[in-house]
């Protein structure tokens, strides 16, 4: 399952508009599908549709206008723009033509709000004024890690009629494509930023700062120190709602990769309260994003209800405010994962197809190699094994072409071992599962991670298939070892499956003893975890219970 967030950082996306929209406008009253209407001066712009509209000022600056707002330009000049919104929400977008910087962009998320903003090209400065209501200021980043490459969006402040009305900001041009080895680098690189923000003692541009500092942690695994971080924002003097949803939403993604759930749950739960102080009923992106983490948790705890309601609204949420399209794309995908694993595999597969669907609209890419992924799971689960490794293929051609090393190619090389292993072909299976593994410990410099644990799994499974049942057993007690490291307490769903595995190994030697105390470990798990309605709770009874009976009946 596709992390949506794994980075953290609070997504506030635009949405582009493919379907047509009438829009009745001071320079437009014509259906436009893919060009954007250039508005001007004086121009009034109401949206009486069910869509969002997306326009451009003669700049070509960009608005995207909700259905029931009205905004008027009051002012647009080769320097500044100057706007009145009244009813809905507008994203109002600096584009590159505007500030001249490459991939680094700025947007205002206004409410009610007459504001403007500024361009002063000698100074590298861009500022942002509130004379009424209030708007969230965003800025768009990226970075290349490696050969991975990543964009985002991050809030900068909150400003108000009320509070701070006039914000400038540094364009930081040397600073708006960053290139890293690793992202230890680039914790370095936020660290020295963090020292340079204390030292100017400017509050906003430290949780900035900070929450890029505590999303870099939770991107090398380093959870407690990101944690702490986020902490520091939340207990921050002056912290707007914003800024404590976004710090709840970074705590609560560290506790998931963490493995501890509940608390997860109980964080992003608080940034949801906050996220609907904010945006009242109205969808919105941050919602959105928190909707599908707790989605994935769910299903991770074996909830796959819980975890389908919650990508639904995630869905629903993302279909209204979420440009570019993968992150509709990634919740249809999170969807059919979850009902796969409910057993459902034909709805699984229509789910999966529309992520993939979308994914190809984009461009071929990582998303949409594990969207190829995904669907090979489906396919092989239903039994057409053949169908599967075609769809495992396409998805390593295109990994292959982004990255010989990455750890997507080796988690497709593992579930095309697995299918393999299912058509009967075991000494294949366990040379791509070989080959994934290995990958996986140079990746990652550590057996203790939970791909490695996954890969040790899949070979315990081909070896016991060979009838090898000593290496099995081997293969899965490593697997084990591992999965007991990351998950302290024991309580998740691969521990009892790796408990399963060994008694379903110590079965096939006859010794039934020793499997039943394996199996009612894996039971024990579910039980503890209150998953007794999930079908791997009845496999593990059920094997449990044929187990005790060979055992009474070899006495």
């Amino acid at each position: 399952m596709n992390k949506a967030s794994i980075v953290g950082f609070m997504v506030l996306l635009l949405i582009y508009i493919s379907a047509p929209l009438h829009a009745e406008t001071g320079c437009l009253d014509i259906v436009k599908t893919d060009e954007h209407c250039a508005y001007r001066e004086g121009d009034t712009i109401s949206n009486s549709l069910g869509n969002d509209l997306v326009l451009r000022s003669t700049n070509g600056n960009e608005i995207t206008v909700s259905p029931g707002a009205v905004f008027r330009a009051i002012k647009i000049d080769n320097d500044s723009e100057q706007y009145y919104q009244q009813g809905g929400n507008i994203y109002y977008k600096a584009l590159n033509g505007f500030l001249k910087v490459y991939h680094f962009t700025y947007f205002a998320a206004a409410r009610d709000a007459t504001f403007s903003v500024g361009i002063d090209k000698a100074m590298d400065n861009i500022t942002f004024s509130v004379e009424k209501g209030g708007i969230d200021v965003i800025s768009e980043f990226y970075i290349k890690v490696g050969t991975e490459e990543k964009d985002g969006y991050r809030k900068v402040t909150s400003l108000s009629a009320l509070g701070r009305r006039a914000k400038g900001y540094s364009l930081r041009r040397d600073e708006a494509y960053g290139e890293f080895d690793d992202y230890h680098e680039v914790l370095d690189y936020y660290a020295e930023q963090l020292n340079e923000a204390e030292k100017g003692g400017d509050i906003e541009v430290i949780r900035c700062v900070n929450n890029n500092v505590s999303n870099a942690f939770e991107s090398i695994s380093m959870t407690g120190m990101a944690v702490i971080g986020f902490k520091q924002i939340l207990e921050g003097e002056g912290n707007d709602v914003g800024w404590q949803a976004v710090a709840n939403s970074g705590i609560g993604l560290a506790w998931n990769i963490k493995g501890d759930y509940d608390k997860a749950i109980e964080y992003y739960e608080r940034a949801l309260e906050q996220f609907t102080k904010i945006y009242r009923d109205e969808p919105n992106p941050s919602a959105a994003t928190v909707y599908n983490d707790l989605g994935i948790i769910w299903a991770d705890k074996g909830r796959y209800d819980r975890a389908i309601e919650n990508f639904e609204k995630a869905r629903q949420m993302r279909l209204v405010t979420a440009k570019p399209r993968h992150d509709v794309a990634d919740t249809y995908n999170n969807l059919g994962e979850a009902w796969r694993r409910k057993g459902q595999y034909d709805r699984a597969i229509e789910y999966s197809e529309v992520s993939l669907a979308l994914r190809e609209d984009i461009g071929l890419n990582t998303d949409t190699a594990n969207a190829y992924g995904n669907l090979g799971i489906a396919w092989a689960d239903k039994g057409q094994y053949d169908r599967a490794i075609r769809y495992y293929k396409k998805a390593i051609a295109i990994l292959v072409k982004i990255d010989r090393a990455s750890c997507d190619l080796a988690v497709t090389y593992n579930h095309l071992g697995s299918a393999w292993e299912d058509k009967g072909q075991y000494d294949r299976a366990i040379r791509y599962h070989n080959r994934a593994l290995a990958m996986f410990l140079e990746l990652y410099n550590t057996e203790s991670h939970r791909d490695v644990a996954a890969t040790y799994n899949s070979l315990g499974i081909a070896w016991a298939e060979k009838k090898k049942y000593d290496r099995a057993i081997d293969y899965f007690n490593k697997s084990l070892k591992i999965r007991l490291e990351l998950y302290d307490n024991g309580r998740h769903l691969s521990v009892a499956a790796a408990y399963n595995n060994l008694g379903l190994t110590w079965a096939s030697k006859r010794q039934y003893g020793r499997a039943i105390e394996y199996y009612e470990k894996a039971v024990n798990v579910l039980e503890e975890l209150e998953i007794t309605d999930n079908p791997d709770y009845e496999k593990y009874k059920k094997n449990l219970e044929r187990a005790q009976k060979k055992l009474r009946r070899d006495h």
